[in-house]
């Protein structure tokens, strides 16, 4: 996968943004469950079975008697919602691919997602809006069934990879909501920030153990990463000279003043990200005529050091090329 696609938190926000504006007691409720499950306790799609098990969420496995998925049901029963349905693919690093929210109320839902979303935005399908498309080709959609709020993506060799509903072009997914109503893809910044959340909670907790895909042919101790830095060309991880994981997200220039750019746009970026569930602090800052390093820590917002840092690096790659990676890892 080229980019990290749309997760449930940019859903989640949308929807709380609204409910939050509402005024009967029963979207208001809504809205308050809302912000609670995605403040604190979100799952992107993508996340990695293991990780989504270590965070110990009190959930029941479901035996639906299929082996190609797993599903984990996890009864809420709060302010109008009723459960979460966590659905894992069960090959490769089996990631999240759909998530399924049960509510009390199926006509509020409705009205909800109407209001905010506008018309249905997909070509054929009632109910069902379009929500991102990645340079790979994976789409996230969103839709209402009954009392049911369905998120999912056509992930690669998942159940969803050659389901037609997800075979949309890429024309309908703007930066911009168009003429006719088309809900706008989202910011660069919002799927840089979860996946940041993803890479500093995995290398402060398991390593990078749990983002570890698939094996790069030829190369010792270096896997693909399984979730993709949004803008980087190859996200991997692998174990450096000094025999530390490391998750690395490369961008490849041909002209240095195109690299320098990219450099200054993104260390920018991260710097004021919104939404991160960690504090980056500076440590170090180096320059020279061809290349740049940034250097953060990594504390909780108890300000305790996680022992993780994070950096970014501008290099010369030879042959008038030059390289852009963002790192990170244990100290």
């Amino acid at each position: 996968m080229n980019k990290q696609i749309l997760t449930t938190l940019y859903i989640f926000l949308i929807i709380n943004h609204l409910v939050q504006a509402q005024s009967t007691p029963t979207v208001k409720e809504y809205g308050e469950i809302f912000a609670t499950v995605t403040a604190n306790q979100n799952v992107p799609i993508t996340t990695p079975l293991d990780t989504f098990l270590s965070r110990r969420f009190p959930v029941k496995k479901v035996d639906s008697g299929l082996d190609f998925r797993q599903e984990y049901y996890r009864p809420i029963q709060e302010k109008g919602m009723l459960g979460i349905s966590y659905i894992f693919d069960m090959d490769g690093y089996r990631p999240l691919y759909e998530v399924i929210f049960e509510f009390e109320d199926a006509d509020t839902l409705e009205a909800l997602l109407t209001a905010e979303l506008g018309p249905a935005s997909h070509p054929s399908l009632a109910n069902h809006w379009l929500l991102n498309k990645t340079a790979g080709g994976t789409v996230s959609m969103l839709w209402a069934f009954n009392n049911k709020i369905v998120i999912a993506a056509n992930l690669p060799d998942t159940e969803f990879a050659q389901e037609p509903s997800f075979d949309v072009p890429d024309n309908l997914f703007n930066d911009e909501p168009d003429e006719d109503g088309v809900a706008p893809a989202p910011k660069s910044d919002e799927t840089q920030t979860l996946a940041l959340n993803t890479y500093l909670k995995s290398a402060a907790e398991q390593d990078l153990k749990d983002l570890r895909a698939t094996p790069i042919e030829g190369k010792k101790d270096e896997f693909t990463a399984a979730i993709a830095f949004d803008g980087a060309e190859q996200t991997i991880i692998r174990k450096n000279a000094a025999g530390q994981w490391r998750l690395e997200a490369r961008r490849n220039f041909n002209a240095l003043a195109e690299a320098r750019t990219y450099y200054d746009e993104t260390l920018k970026s991260i710097s004021t990200l919104e939404g991160l569930e960690y504090r980056l602090v500076r440590k170090a800052e180096y320059s020279t005529n061809t290349g740049n390093t940034y250097v953060w820590t990594v504390q909780n917002f108890d300000d305790q050091d996680l022992g993780v840092l994070l950096k970014i690096q501008l290099y010369a790659l030879g042959g008038n090329r030059y390289g852009v990676k963002i790192e990170t890892g244990k100290e």
